[in-house]
């Protein structure tokens, strides 16, 4: 999701810059090769929040004075611009869709209805928070107390698709000396890595990324607050289960 909104707005935002849904990429001699997409009109095969295609398409049909299919709004530049340096840019979750139109909505609640519509025609159902909680269990909460079992798989594909990541939010009522650690439960196979990331401000605190199977670890000192874990497998198994714990040291 993060690498979809990224890469979408960065299209998105060349239609936007040039009033022009025809996106081109040359290269090659005097720039003779290259190709060209459509942003407005070009369907992605699967659509949906996770899908590039679906984000730029989404974000020129809510600046574009062209009203087609379930596009039936224009709101221009300026209240797409304001979300992006503001709620888009302070959010306490990591930035994507659900983010980027949880927050449009909260500041142009008029149009709620038409953004829906919109979001629709992408095969996505209407967005409730910046974590997306209404369409896939992409964020689970940590219990700091027992620890918690998470498994991330490959079942959409490997390295940055759906799944491949679990987001893993919890809060530390004190400051002070910290351990997370990793642990396998369903085997042996897996290379599990993590990056811990504050979240008011968001900041990244660090990650652990050792070459080694079955478990991870990694020794922070922590203000209380509100963190994200990004949990993944280097290996990429097909499943790969962990327990997640935080200890005060």
């Amino acid at each position: 999701m993060r690498v979809a909104f990224g890469e979408g707005f960065g299209n998105a935002f060349s239609a936007i810059a040039t009033d022009d849904p025809i996106y081109y990429d040359t290269s090659g001699q005097q720039q003779a090769l290259g190709w060209a997409m459509d942003i407005e009109r070009a369907r992605p095969n699967r659509p949906g929040w996770f899908s590039e295609s679906s984000i730029q398409r989404i974000l020129y049909d809510l600046y574009d004075r062209h009203d087609d299919g379930e596009d039936h709004l224009s709101m221009g530049f300026i209240p797409l611009y304001d979300v992006l340096v503001g709620a888009q840019k302070n959010t306490p979750a990591f930035t994507s869709i659900f983010s980027f139109i949880s927050a449009l909505q909260q500041e142009n609640s008029e149009y709620l209805s038409e953004i829906n519509d919109i979001l629709q025609s992408e095969d996505i159902s209407p967005i409730t928070d910046a974590y997306g909680s209404t369409h896939h269990q992409l964020y689970l909460k940590l219990n700091t107390q027992t620890g918690s079992n998470i498994c991330v798989t490959t079942t959409y594909g490997i390295t940055n698709k759906v799944d491949t990541h679990k987001y893993v939010l919890f809060s530390l009522n004190q400051t002070g000396r910290y351990t997370v650690s990793l642990s396998q439960t369903n085997g042996r196979g897996a290379d599990p890595d993590f990056g811990l990331y504050r979240t008011s401000p968001f900041e990244s605190v660090g990650k652990a990324e050792e070459v080694r199977l079955q478990f991870e670890q990694g020794r922070y000192q922590l203000r209380s607050g509100d963190y994200i874990l990004d949990i993944s497998d280097y290996n990429d198994l097909k499943e790969a289960c962990f327990n997640v714990d935080i200890v005060k040291n």
